[in-house]
């Protein structure tokens, strides 16, 4: 039995409206929705970068970098990708964070500590991510 406006061959775009934009603007409509999901799917394209990361021999990061994978681990969240605006604390350690106006500094001065370890990082960057690097590589 087919569908009303469907020929029997199954093809949707005899439907009245655009079918494929409606799918599209539901399936964003319903991940959007759920938390939880959208945290998944950040932190699995997060995961994804870092995989890729590894695989680059003497990649270098760029401060922008960070921020992108910071942006897709915190997707969703008002501050994710950016520097923070007002200072924070570590709870449970005496670490101290670097004060809001310091931070672009920081993180310049790691990405350029990072610049001249090349491969220590991708070699830490493999050795974290274990077997599951040697199963995507």
């Amino acid at each position: 039995m087919s569908k009303p406006g469907v020929d029997d061959g199954g093809d949707y775009g005899t439907w009245p409206l655009p079918i494929q934009p409606l799918f599209q603007h539901m399936l964003l409509a319903s991940v959007s929705s759920d938390h939880n999901l959208v945290e998944v799917l950040g932190l699995a394209a997060a995961r994804k970068i870092a995989f890729d990361l590894a695989k680059e021999p003497n990649m270098v990061l760029s401060a922008a970098d960070i921020r992108g994978l910071h942006a897709q681990i915190c997707v969703g969240e008002w501050f994710a990708g950016s520097y923070k605006t007002f200072p924070n604390a570590i709870e449970g350690s005496e670490h101290t964070t670097s004060l809001p106006i310091d931070t672009s500094h920081h993180m310049s001065q790691l990405v350029d500590w990072m610049a001249l370890i090349p491969d220590l990082i991708t070699s830490m960057l493999q050795q974290k991510l274990g077997r599951a690097f040697k199963t995507w590589s």
